[in-house]
Formats: structure tokens, C-alpha cells, sequence
């Protein structure tokens, strides 16, 4: 099963961009994870493919990679050709204020009820501890969004997944 793709804007200098995952950026950003570790190689494409797009790679950057499907290329350049030729003429793609959120994963059923499919690079993370999702959940500098897309890509169950979403909602209000 494919994942869904990230949505496309122009960044500040015209530059068309997968909509980044702030987590996952971190996980780069901070070098808790290096993206020339061989180990990456092993995991499918679909995942890989999945989490450059969630580290927020410019489209044609991402059309480079060994890894990346002739289908996924042509649905990202699909999209990119439909985005306005400058950041100027764009709405406010990825910020707070936009109506593009992050798409959410696709469910699988399982003996103990429906599950958002994991991609297996992101579970990986999570299982060799490079990072605690405990903590990311708790963490103010990440939006609610990022959360509740990492929970899904953990391969949560939707009930989990609602009561995190739920959670976050009372803490922010709290706050």
C-alpha cells in the first residue's frame, strides 16, 4: 500500500517544497539521525519515498533520489506545474493559517481493530529509541498537527490516535 504525498507549496525564493513534518525535521536537524546511515537502504521505498517528503525535500531535489518511484515524480511534478510560478503570487501555503495540513495515513484492519498503516522507517526510529514520542507529544515547540501525524505514522490504532488528539486540545486550551 502506497502512502499519501505530502503537499506541495513554493517556499520563500519560489522553490517548490514537500510540506516538512517538523519532527522528523528535527530528528535530522538535531543529528539523532543520519540520512547517509546504510541502514535507511534497507527499509522500502514507499517509506523512504514517504519520509523525504516529510523532511520537506524540494520537488526536483526529490526527483533525484535513487529511491523515488517514475510515479511518485510525476505526481509531484503534476502538482508543482499547478502552483503558482512565484512565491508571491501563492497563499500562505504552510503556515499556521493554511488549510493544507499534513494528509492523513491510510488504515489497515487487524484482530484488534482498524490501525493507521506505519511506515516502517518512522516505527524504527521510535523502537531504537532516537526518539520518544512520550516526549514529542509533551514537547510545546511542535505543532499539533506534526503530532498527530507522527502517531498515525507509529501505526496507531484510531482510538489511540483520537485520544491524542484529544489530549493535546485540553492541554492547549489549558495553556
Amino acid at each position: 500500500m502506497n502512502h499519501p504525498m505530502q503537499p506541495i507549496a513554493r517556499d520563500r525564493y519560489g522553490t517548490a517544497r514537500f510540506k516538512a513534518n517538523g519532527i522528523c525535521r528535527w530528528l535530522v536537524d538535531t543529528r539523532r539521525l543520519d540520512l547517509n546511515d546504510e541502514t535507511l537502504e534497507t527499509f522500502p521505498a514507499n517509506d523512504r519515498m514517504q519520509f523525504a517528503q516529510l523532511l520537506g525535500y524540494a520537488v526536483e531535489r526529490y526527483a533525484e533520489v535513487s529511491y523515488v518511484s517514475s510515479e511518485s515524480i510525476a505526481s509531484a511534478s503534476a502538482i508543482m506545474d499547478l502552483l503558482p510560478k512565484r512565491r508571491s503570487d501563492a497563499p500562505s501555503a504552510f503556515d499556521e493559517r493554511s488549510a493544507l495540513g499534513h494528509p492523513e495515513q491510510p488504515t489497515i484492519a487487524t484482530s484488534a481493530g482498524r490501525r493507521f498503516q506505519a511506515n516502517a522507517l518512522i516505527a524504527w526510529l521510535h523502537q531504537k529509541k532516537v526518539f520518544d514520542f512520550t516526549s514529542v507529544l509533551a514537547d510545546q515547540t511542535f505543532a499539533r498537527e506534526d503530532k498527530v501525524q507522527v502517531a498515525q505514522l507509529l501505526g496507531h490504532s484510531i482510538e489511540e490516535v483520537a485520544d491524542i488528539v484529544a489530549t493535546l486540545r485540553r492541554t492547549e486550551r489549558s495553556n
